[in-house]
């Protein structure tokens, strides 16, 4: 069992998926309302019934507040799992116990930021899946497609720099609480 594994064993994953699914509910009926709000604002604007599907003129947005919420809360939740420990009451940080172990702190690093990649990866391939089929499921052939992209890579980016910052703030703790 390499580092990574025992990181990835050594969490609770319960909350994780518990964080992600509240959050994937809140995205899925924002994403609806606002889709349905622009279905029924085009059809009354054009005077036609509701069995009509036409094209959207902008795209649905991805970037909602349930996927910045569910990021922010899963990441600082992993962050809490993977760097510190309660101890006697009180909470120490993790990598102090490492000092005594022949593991580099290189190889902690990239082990512990895996582990919080991929819940990230995870989590984005989630969210663009109910983005897409809901949607394919309102506009059917007129959806949008190529649109969204943009906002998609930088909801993306974005997430990506939260968990180097909360990297870099384990670093400079490291670095502040190190002997």
């Amino acid at each position: 069992m390499n580092l990574y594994q025992k990181e990835k064993a050594r969490i609770r994953i319960g909350y994780h998926y518990f964080i992600m699914a509240a959050c994937m509910y809140f995205f899925f009926m924002q994403v609806q309302s606002e889709t349905s709000l622009q279905i029924s604002a085009m059809n009354a604007g054009l005077g036609v019934g509701d069995s009509v599907i036409l094209a959207p003129d902008s795209p649905v947005s991805f970037s909602h507040s349930a996927f910045w919420i569910g990021i922010v809360l899963e990441m600082f939740y992993l962050n809490h799992r993977l760097f510190w420990i309660r101890e006697r009451g009180r909470l120490a940080f993790l990598l102090r116990k490492y000092d005594t172990l022949p593991v580099s702190r290189r190889d902690l690093y990239i082990a512990k930021a895996k582990v919080m990649l991929k819940a990230y990866a995870i989590y984005l391939i989630a969210f663009l899946i109910i983005y897409y089929e809901i949607i394919l499921s309102n506009y059917l052939s007129n959806a949008l497609w190529l649109e969204p992209i943009p906002g998609i890579l930088l909801c993306f980016v974005l997430g990506f720099l939260i968990i180097l910052a909360l990297l870099g703030m384990d670093w400079l703790q490291d670095r502040r609480t190190g002997s």
